[in-house]
């Protein structure tokens, strides 16, 4: 997170199981909150979530596969742009499976492509 109110730079890794937010009054705890948020809960962005001095909002969020980047520029408010990177490992993965197909594929492969074009 990088430009979201008091976010500024900010790398943060989730564990699997619980991960826990601690921190005194106006630490950012919320801030964090309301960024996962913009991401799962489509939550709209304010003028006022911008960081004094910065005129970018950049949030990523990396999971095994993929990276999703939501920026945000003050010039362009309210629009922004959203990408989806996959990963090296993913790519190599699915390119590996669909080289390794034969010209009769099984209804796990069927499966399987599916999952890939999604």
């Amino acid at each position: 997170m990088d430009g979201f109110r008091c976010l500024c730079d900010l790398k943060l890794i989730f564990e699997d199981t619980l991960t826990l937010i601690v921190g005194e009054n106006d630490s950012g705890k919320s801030s964090l909150i309301n960024c996962l948020d913009i991401f799962t809960e489509e939550r709209p962005l304010e003028i006022d979530d911008f960081n004094y001095g910065k005129n970018t909002i950049t949030l990523k969020l990396a999971t095994e596969d993929f990276e999703f980047v939501k920026e945000f520029k003050k010039e362009e408010f309210p629009s922004s742009t959203f990408t989806i990177k996959p990963s090296v490992s993913f790519i190599a993965s699915a390119k590996a499976f669909i080289e390794g197909l034969s010209d009769t594929i099984s209804s796990e492969q069927q499966k399987r492509i599916k999952e890939l074009a999604t």
